[in-house]
Formats: C-alpha cells, sequence, structure tokens
C-alpha cells in the first residue's frame, strides 16, 4: 500500500473518531489499489501522449519546413516569372525595333530601286543619241567623231548639242558623273598636238576635262563631277586596225549612284592582247592637263586618284595615224 493511502486511512480515523471496521478497510484498500492502478495508468499513457507529442512537434518541424522550402519555391518562381516577362517585354521592344529598322530599310530600297529605275530610263535615253551607246548599268560611251576631231580636244557643235541632253536629264539629279577619257595607241606626233597634251594620257585628259567643264558650265554642279584619263590603256577593242582604233578613241561617262558598287559602274578592262604586251589588261595613267600634263577635278570637287602609269614602251606596235 502506497504511504498516501496510509495517510488517507489514518487521517480518516482521527477524524472520526473511531476504528475503521475490516469491512470498510478492505473496501478502501480495493478502492486504493484502483486508483493506484488508474493512477499508474494515467502516468503511462502521460507519458505515452508527451512522446506522442514530440513524435507530433518533430513532424509539425518537417512539415513547417517543406512548407518553408515550399513557400520560397513559390517566391523564386514568381520572380523567375518576372524576370520571365521583363526579359519577354524587353524581347517585344527590340522585335518592334527590328521591325521598325526594316520597315525603314525596306522604304529606302524602294525609293533607291525607284531612283535607279529612273537613272536607268535616263541613260537608255541619252544612248539612242548617234554616236553615244550604252556599255555598263549607268554606263554611256561617246565616240570620238561626235566629240572631237581627230587629235582636238575642243569639242564639237553637234557633240555640244548630244551633252545638252545629258545636261537636260541629269541637271537636277544628284548622282556623281565620272568622265574618262580614252585614246588608241597610236603616239601623238606632230609637234603642236604633243606640246598641247605630250602624250595619249594628256589627250584623254584634255578631253574628259573639256566635257566636264562643258556640263558644269551649262548647270551641272560641279562637286558632282571629276575626271579620269585612260589614255591608250583600257582599250574597249584590239588597237590592230583603223576601224578598232577608232573605236577606242571616245569618252565614257558613269552616273554613280550611291548604293551601286563601283565594279558595277566601271566597265571591265578588254583582252591582254587589246592594245598591249601579255599581263597588261588595266594600266593606269598619270592626270594631265591639255598643256601641262596634269588634269584637275571641277572646281568644289576633291582631286580623284588616277591609276599609276604602266611602263613605258608596252605599246604594240601597229599602224601609225599620223593626224593626231
Amino acid at each position: 500500500m502506497s504511504p498516501r493511502v496510509w495517510l488517507l486511512l489514518v487521517g480518516l480515523v482521527i477524524l472520526g473518531g473511531c476504528v475503521v471496521p475490516k469491512s470498510r478497510y478492505d473496501q478502501l484498500k480495493k478502492e486504493n489499489e484502483r486508483l493506484s492502478k488508474l493512477l499508474d495508468d494515467t502516468s503511462k499513457k502521460l507519458d505515452e501522449s508527451e512522446a506522442a507529442n514530440e513524435n507530433l512537434k518533430t513532424r509539425l518541424a518537417t512539415l513547417q519546413s517543406q512548407l518553408d522550402q515550399v513557400k520560397e519555391s513559390l517566391a523564386n518562381a514568381k520572380a523567375g516569372k518576372e524576370d520571365a516577362e521583363e526579359a519577354a517585354k524587353a524581347a517585344k521592344a527590340a522585335l518592334a525595333r527590328i521591325q521598325d529598322e526594316l520597315d525603314r530599310l525596306n522604304k529606302e530600297k524602294d525609293a533607291l530601286a525607284k531612283k535607279n529605275e529612273e537613272l536607268s530610263k535616263a541613260v537608255k535615253e541619252l544612248s539612242e543619241i548617234p554616236g553615244v551607246k550604252m556599255v555598263g548599268p549607268f554606263t554611256l560611251e561617246i565616240s570620238e567623231d561626235l566629240l572631237f576631231d581627230l587629235g582636238k580636244a575642243d569639242i564639237k557643235p553637234k557633240g555640244k548639242a548630244a551633252l545638252d541632253e545629258f545636261v537636260k536629264r541629269f541637271k537636277a539629279r544628284t548622282e556623281l558623273i565620272m568622265i574618262d577619257g580614252h585614246t588608241d595607241n597610236v603616239p601623238v606626233k606632230k609637234p603642236e598636238t604633243v606640246k598641247a597634251f605630250r602624250d595619249n594620257e594628256g589627250l584623254g585628259a584634255a578631253r574628259a576635262l573639256a566635257v566636264l567643264r562643258y556640263i558644269r558650265d551649262k548647270g551641272v554642279a560641279g562637286k558632282r563631277l571629276f575626271i579620269r584619263s585612260f589614255g591608250e590603256w583600257r582599250p574597249r577593242y584590239p588597237n590592230d586596225n583603223a576601224a578598232n582604233r577608232e573605236k577606242n578613241r571616245r569618252v565614257e561617262v558613269s552616273f554613280i549612284p550611291t548604293n551601286v558598287p563601283e565594279d558595277v559602274i566601271v566597265p571591265p578592262a578588254a583582252p591582254a592582247k587589246a592594245g598591249a604586251k601579255a599581263g597588261m589588261t588595266v594600266p593606269a595613267t598619270e592626270e594631265a592637263t591639255p598643256a601641262a600634263g596634269e588634269a584637275k577635278p571641277a572646281e568644289g570637287t576633291e582631286k580623284q586618284p588616277t591609276e599609276n602609269k604602266a611602263e613605258e614602251g608596252t605599246e604594240e606596235e601597229g599602224t601609225e595615224e599620223t593626224e593626231e
């Protein structure tokens, strides 16, 4: 029997002032045993409940940790979504800018195509003039017979009439105009011709410059004009007979739109055998003026580079035309 039960019985005896009957004692003893058992069971259950409670606390802590992880993942996903939305907005804005630029370039392309179509039409119209023919997309060849007398650089009246048509169509346009002087391979011989031009490069330069000055004085802006002289070094036909040499004595006028590469505009050189030794297909020239052997661009223009003169003595031997 536990001490608490004994104390309870002693208290009852003292309070009762008499001795407890045995039957009552036995009853109390059983009750004490029942209560003791109930107390032990309750203590055991309490211990089990505390263990279960600790287990629940552990599980709760685990679940809380998992919940925190989920919340963090959701926050990261939200931030990632916001970043993705910002990236999508930036990409959309960049795409809009690209589309605007593409639209602008297409408009420029259409405008340039229209401008080049108009240029091509004007060049074709000029090629219908007798003595003028089209030799490149935007290049016209003017024969010597239309412009000059043999060995001269003074423009003839019919040549001026043809150049007036050039001015009429190109005075108000913006293309650069490149004027190239070409000769045959017959050296200049007459003293007055040698004095005036020195050589074929000088003659070619003087003729190109004469054309430049004429159309400039008629109103074509000088800043759009420049000349080159190839002399005998870029023949279009072999200089092996009088007919071919006559064809090679020419002035070529090229109209240069800013969107066309120069190698499309400038006609190709003749084969190597044309008027020079093998390997001399595109020799270059010095600039020259009618008197001093040096040509200058029109006023208001920048001086244009010319190719270096080919080595002396490369001209093919042939029939000389002594008129020059």
